[in-house]
């Protein structure tokens, strides 16, 4: 269960993402450009990124579990045409819709140029989320709340909580590993130690 706090949270960070087409389309707008005017093309980009955001959050943190095929067309979003993406399988996709969102999604936010390569695959002691051919955040305290529920205290750290959350409640957990090279996350029941 979510205290009030981190709820309120979560949703300013949300609104921070929001915020930022949001304020490039309204910018645009208050130029009054000309029909043909480039800014036109900032504003259309800003507007397909806010509602691509707008769809994320409304499916990802929504009460309905999203259909493999919503899941699947938001996973497109996550990436853009920035992220490549290597799952030769969609069993987990099936099976943990939100999960799989919610770490892919936790991952491209660790980005910092926004773009990169994901891959996810099966092992027989775990699944492995990597993300690499990109810079990253340095190591951070978002590991520790994903890892171990450490609370949250600010930004982005509350979409880490989330996850956290969502493993939790499908008894599930995950180890981050966090290098130059990129991130390695294992995904593993935890029942199986």
């Amino acid at each position: 269960m979510f205290s009030l706090s981190e709820v309120t949270g979560l949703v300013a960070q949300m609104m921070h993402d929001l915020i930022s087409p949001f304020s490039a389309i309204s910018a645009g707008i208050e130029m009054t450009p000309s029909p043909g005017d480039e800014v036109w093309a900032l504003i259309f980009r800003s507007k397909q990124q806010l509602t691509e955001l707008l769809e994320i959050f409304r499916d990802f943190f929504g009460s309905e579990t999203p259909s493999i095929a919503d899941a699947k067309l938001l996973l497109k979003r996550i990436f853009k045409d920035k992220f490549t993406c290597v799952m030769p399988s969609d069993a987990l996709i099936e099976v943990y819709p939100r999960i799989t969102l919610g770490l892919c999604f936790w991952l491209v936010k660790q980005a910092v140029s926004k773009k990169g390569a994901i891959e996810i695959h099966n092992t027989p002691q775990h699944i492995i989320f990597s993300l690499a051919e990109t810079t990253i955040l340095p190591s951070c305290r978002q590991d520790l709340i994903l890892m171990q529920g450490k609370p949250a205290t600010s930004g982005v750290e509350y979409y880490a909580y989330f996850v956290y959350q969502l493993l939790k409640e499908a008894y599930l957990q995950v180890h981050v590993i966090r290098s130059n090279q990129g991130i390695v996350l294992h995904l593993k029941s935890k029942n199986d130690g």
